[in-house]
């Protein structure tokens, strides 16, 4: 993973730009050592909109509130937005500072490490229930709703909008793995269905997830039976019918 140094010290004050924080939300910020930074914190500190401190004040808070979003996968959903925006919004000093490359790799990087596997968490019958769901199942791919989020920022923040659509063509090219077209498949059924993290409205990713000759050859890939897919048989008997897959038989697997 690339290595992110901006070279500022540890604030000793925050500033509060907008005015939306009191004395005691800000010091408490301040005196909570860095290794008890919690998601909370970093949201306070980098935004969106109303950060706590200026670029210089927050700046030395980036590199770790990347490395929290990398390691805390509970609270990469709600922490996503804060970076996404603060590279995009700061971008011109993080350009003056020489460090928006390296910015823009760590953002990717989530994108690859979130996409590096497939997994689907289910729940059943009992576990609805237990929700108190009036469903018999239900199905989502983890890390699903954060690279929803995630790409929509980046389209909606516009600096560094490239990031989103190149996640999308990477998932869709034709050398594509098998994780990765299981991947192109999920954003595909994201996109018709009615949830509420969908993935971006834009052009060129619209016309990439809505292309049905690439969810075709996806499918074959996870219709080939690859180890782990068959998990997850509801999930897969879902998504094959709500795409309307044709060319390819829903495995005997996710018949069951």
């Amino acid at each position: 993973m690339p290595a992110l140094d901006l070279k500022y010290q540890r604030p000793t004050s925050l500033s509060d730009p907008f005015d939306d924080f009191t004395e005691d939300m800000l010091a408490e910020i301040l005196k909570t050592p860095d290794e008890k930074m919690t998601r909370c914190h970093y949201q306070h500190i980098l935004g969106p909109f109303l950060p706590a401190g200026t670029y210089e004040e927050a700046a030395y808070f980036l590199p770790r509130a990347f490395d929290h979003i990398r390691s805390h996968d509970d609270d990469a959903l709600d922490l996503v937005t804060s970076l996404a925006w603060f590279i995009s919004e700061f971008q011109p000093r993080l350009e003056s500072d020489g460090t928006i490359g390296v910015c823009r790799d760590l953002m990717e990087s989530c994108f690859d490490q979130w996409t590096a596997e497939f997994k689907v968490v289910h729940f059943d019958h009992a576990a609805c229930q237990k929700k108190g769901w009036g469903l018999r199942y239900f199905d989502y791919v983890k890390h699903s709703e954060t690279i929803a989020a995630g790409t929509c920022d980046l389209i909606r923040f516009t600096a560094n909008a490239d990031l989103a659509t190149r996640l999308y063509q990477r998932v869709a090219r034709e050398s594509a793995s098998p994780v990765e077209a299981a991947w192109f498949l999920e954003f595909s059924r994201q996109h018709f269905s009615t949830a509420v993290r969908k993935p971006p409205k834009h052009g060129e990713i619209t016309k990439i997830i809505e292309d049905q000759e690439i969810a075709e050859r996806s499918a074959q890939l996870v219709a080939s039976g690859l180890e782990g897919f068959a998990d997850f048989p509801s999930y897969w008997r879902d998504t094959f019918n709500g795409l309307a897959i044709e060319s390819v038989p829903i495995p005997a697997w996710a018949e069951q």
